[in-house]
């Protein structure tokens, strides 16, 4: 019973210091807030304060290659010493959600997100706590979707190395410098392996990024992945190197047996064509070694089936002259030569069935060998340095498969001039914070600068780093970095002495201008850290706006050449409500485009046009600019793709005008198997859906009427054959006086056509092939 007692006591002073001790945490913080301004850094106006910075990656996956993208969940945790916020007590205070929004934080963001969201939803992943010497730490969980750019030329083989990019938004050296937190494991991941890829290799650096506006701290943590490959071997290697080695098994048939032949043939070539069009590989605008091993696997089929029409044209020249005269063995003299001739038959059909029997499989043997030795794409894809030099001896901006990491540029320039010598650290801040408070006394935002004077001028420049197309809605998706400049001579503070940036409860009561983008059809600024959007001022009243915004924009295309296309996407800017008395805008003067760091998604860009206007309305006329982007889709994936596996349907439809006209089944066989390839491959290809016919449509009704031109040149041949037979016999049974001459002079009509046809296909499709590619 005293036990209890005891324990229950014991319990209830525990309780009693746990509540006494939340109680003490409350008025502390409420105290330390008390004369606390966020809006200053600490160590303002002294040397830049050291923010160290550590991840902990929960989670990395979702790779997606055709986006080159990959989805990351982590903790970002950062230190740093804020002096004003030191207490005497030995516990850590634990800071609430609504509390941290006062507190001074450094803005730090990953610079090559896509996509980023802070998890508030659940307050356990937002934590601060400061400790009795006013060391801080912030730690919150972040799902996000970061840009990773990727050479897919040796997948599946391939070795990406992807990064991510820590940088404080609005502050330079001179104010926030990012330091690891510990340089032997600032990085922990908690798993290594992903469901495609092996992550090893990982780096941490500590730099700076030289900018016009200044130079800002940077952390790069760098890792590696290599694929894994039992997926790829198992759906697409092992599958493709059966259905090759099937294709070999006609070699040892006999000859005579063309039907057999013929069905393992292209029976074979379908299947490859099946096995190969697999719509979840990366879609690129160059050849991968996966699209080489495919389409080496296709030639190899397409070959075993040539070297079947080689062997039966042989057959058929060495037997089909022996069954003509053999009719007629009433003929001494025919009956002569029927004795004599199979002594002349040429063996070159067994000979060439041997010779691929051993040629093929090693021929086979030497590309895999050699595949995985040397990069199959080495010659396929142009080199960076050409491609660089390219661009120093043109006009024209190129867009390269192998790009740089991106960064944001933003305008957040502090430098402390020489008023700040005359004061202390802490009476400097004093002043500027009464500058800060007084700043809006007499402003109404309602009216805009030098109003019923001269026009406000509001220069913009841009930076763009990524724009993906979409033909199917008419739109494309920028992603950019979005700066608007101009004075208010009414925020001017000479005494100021430096730039300062204000904050979202200043921004939103002065005036800024109804800049807009016209073509837009959804405009959304990335606000997930409110960082990203900053409003900048100067100390003569100079403003500067700079917003990271992600824009799906209109964009009439024509694609009547696709995908020989090129696209001219156009971003416009204009005042929604300002005419040219009120505002007028206008490019900077240098520097007004950056695409340094552009990713365009299967398209290259090839050069740009700024321009700027004046549009009249019945409402006034307006300022206007002009971007006009030229955009050259990249044809390799459609060239590997669609063109060549069709060109080789129709070139394999060719193969029946080699072969006896008398195999009307294997000649049927080929024909409708080469239809029916063509039709069921067209159809899982995916073309822009227009009301008029695109470069790729007219190619694929094309190689259909060759295909069905050679099954109507077969139907023909048949029809003659049987005719000319008949005939045949005929004159074997009315006539066997006949003599030898006038038996050669009997021209074999259907065999003339076959002939024919074996130059005028290909030429008439090779001038067609010229004529599109053109």
């Amino acid at each position: 019973m005293l036990s209890y007692i005891f324990f229950f006591i014991l319990a209830f002073i525990i309780n009693s210091n746990a509540v006494n001790i939340m109680k003490e945490k409350a008025e502390i913080l409420d105290k330390l807030l008390t004369n606390y301004d966020g809006r200053f850094r600490p160590n303002y106006g002294e040397e830049p304060l050291m923010v160290n910075i550590s991840l902990y990656i929960v989670d990395i996956s979702n790779f997606r290659e055709s986006e080159m993208d990959f989805e990351v969940s982590m903790y970002l945790r950062q230190f740093w010493n804020d002096k004003r916020l030191a207490h005497n007590k030995y516990y850590r205070i634990v800071v609430d959600e609504e509390a941290v929004e006062y507190i001074w934080k450094p803005g730090t963001y990953i610079a090559n997100q896509k996509q980023s969201a802070i998890e508030s939803f659940i307050k356990e992943y937002i934590f601060c706590g400061i400790s009795r010497n006013g060391d801080i730490i912030l730690s919150y969980r972040i799902n996000g979707r970061y840009r990773c750019n990727m050479d897919l030329r040796k997948f599946p083989f391939d070795v990406q190395h992807c990064e991510i990019i820590l940088e404080p938004f609005a502050l330079t050296m001179d104010d926030v410098i990012l330091k690891w937190k510990d340089l032997r494991q600032p990085v922990i991941f908690k798993y290594q392996t992903t469901r495609k890829f092996q992550i090893f290799n990982i780096t941490t650096l500590e730099g700076n990024e030289s900018l016009s506006t200044g130079e800002f701290s940077q952390l790069r943590m760098r890792f590696e992945m290599k694929r894994f490959l039992t997926h790829y071997l198992m759906h697409n290697y092992f599958p493709t190197f059966v259905i090759v080695s099937s294709s070999w098994i006609t070699f040892w048939v006999d000859v005579q047996f063309q039907t057999l032949r013929t069905m393992l043939g292209v029976s074979s070539f379908f299947a490859i064509l099946i096995s190969s069009s697999n719509g979840s590989l990366p879609r690129t605008g160059y050849a991968n070694a996966l699209d080489i091993w495919n389409c080496i696997c296709i030639v190899f089929v397409f070959l075993a089936l040539i070297e079947f029409g080689f062997v039966s044209f042989f057959y058929r020249r060495n037997h089909h002259p022996i069954q003509e005269k053999n009719r007629s063995r009433d003929h001494s003299e025919l009956q002569e030569i029927s004795i004599s001739e199979p002594k002349q038959v040429s063996n070159i059909p067994q000979i060439v069935d041997v010779i691929s029997r051993i040629g093929f499989p090693a021929l086979f043997v030497l590309f895999i060998i050699k595949g995985s030795c040397v990069s199959p794409t080495k010659y396929l894809m142009p080199s960076s340095d050409i491609l660089l030099k390219q661009q120093q001896n043109s006009n024209v901006i190129i867009s390269i498969w192998e790009m740089q990491h991106f960064f944001i540029s933003v305008i957040a320039l502090l430098i402390v001039n020489v008023y700040a010598s005359s004061f202390s650290s802490s009476t400097y801040r004093k002043e500027v914070a009464k500058i800060f408070n007084g700043l809006l006394a007499n402003y109404d935002s309602r009216f805009r600068p030098n109003f019923g004077g001269e026009p406000v001028k509001v220069n913009i420049s841009l930076s763009i780093m990524k724009i993906s197309l979409s033909e199917s809605s008419m739109e494309y998706e920028v992603f950019m970095n979005l700066w608007q400049q101009w004075n208010d001579p009414r925020l001017a503070r000479p005494m100021l002495g430096q730039s300062m940036i204000l904050d979202e409860e200043l921004s939103k009561k002065i005036w800024i201008p109804d800049t807009y983008i016209t073509n837009q059809k959804n405009f959304q600024i990335q606000s997930f850290v409110k960082e990203l959007k900053c409003l900048r001022l100067s100390a003569n009243g100079d403003l500067m706006l700079v917003m990271t915004v992600n824009a799906v924009l209109q964009c009439p295309m024509h694609l009547d050449l696709f995908p020989m296309d090129a696209q001219q996407c156009k971003i416009i800017f204009e005042t929604y409500g300002s005419d040219v008395r009120d505002v007028i805008l206008n490019w900077t003067d240098s520097g007004s485009i950056n695409l340094d760091s552009l990713y365009v998604k299967n398209f290259m860009l090839i050069q740009y046009r700024k321009s700027v206007n004046m549009i009249s309305f019945s409402s006034g006329r307006f300022s206007s600019l002009e971007l006009t982007l030229e955009l050259k889709r990249f044809v390799g994936y459609y060239v590997w793709h669609n063109f060549l596996p069709t060109s080789f349907i129709v070139l394999i439809s060719w193969i029946s005008f080699w072969m006896d006209v008398k195999s009307e089944i294997p000649r049927t066989i080929l024909l409708s198997t080469a239809v029916f390839s063509l039709i069921m491959y067209s159809a899982t290809v995916t073309t822009p859906e227009v009301n008029y016919m695109t470069s790729l449509d007219l190619w694929d009704i094309v190689c259909r009427v060759f295909v069905l031109l050679a099954f109507f040149e077969f139907i023909l041949v048949s029809y003659l054959n049987r005719r000319h037979t008949q005939e045949n016999q005929e004159e074997s049974t009315d006539f066997l006086e006949i003599n030898v001459s006038e038996k050669k002079k009997k021209t074999n009509i259907p065999q003339v056509i076959d002939v024919i046809s074996i130059f005028v296909f290909p030429s008439f499709f090779l001038i067609f092939t010229i004529y599109t590619f053109a």
